[in-house]
């Protein structure tokens, strides 16, 4: 029966650490796909105006966004509690709104954090749950 007990009690700890481990993976790749998109700066052809270049390189937030979104939904614990927390930089200076113009050289850094939360190892071991945090930084293509 303690053995039982014991096996059991390994194994959700085992679970536990394997969610937060996936889920930080989920937060690396969503932090490495949001920073290649912002790096590139999609330059919209409806858009293309070939007497205003820096208009046509805008750094679209809406695009590192939806890769947060495709994150948020593939955590294994929900997010709708505390979700995930994103700082999008040009240069070392916070993105001042929704599009921004970019040139080559300047650096995008992306950095992500959640609040992830255990399903059973706080409560049995009084461990504490984690920040996982994560960031990447791109130069501009």
């Amino acid at each position: 029966m303690i053995t039982t007990l014991l096996f059991v009690l390994v194994f959700f700890m085992i679970v536990d650490v394997a969610i937060a481990v996936y889920d930080r993976g989920t937060m690396v790749n969503a932090a490495r796909e949001g920073n290649r998109q912002a790096s590139l700066f999609w330059i919209d052809p409806v858009l293309f105006d070939p007497l205003n270049p820096s208009q046509n390189q805008l750094l679209k937030r809406s695009m590192v966004d939806s890769v947060m979104t495709w994150a948020e939904n593939n955590l294994v614990i929900d997010p709708d509690t505390s979700g995930l927390n994103l700082t999008l930089q040009i240069n070392a200076a916070d993105m001042t709104g929704a599009t921004q113009a970019v040139s080559e050289g300047d650096v995008v850094t992306v950095d992500i954090q959640y609040d992830h939360t255990y399903i059973g190892l706080a409560g049995l071991s009084g461990a504490a749950d984690p920040v996982l945090t994560t960031g990447t930084g791109l130069g501009v293509e």
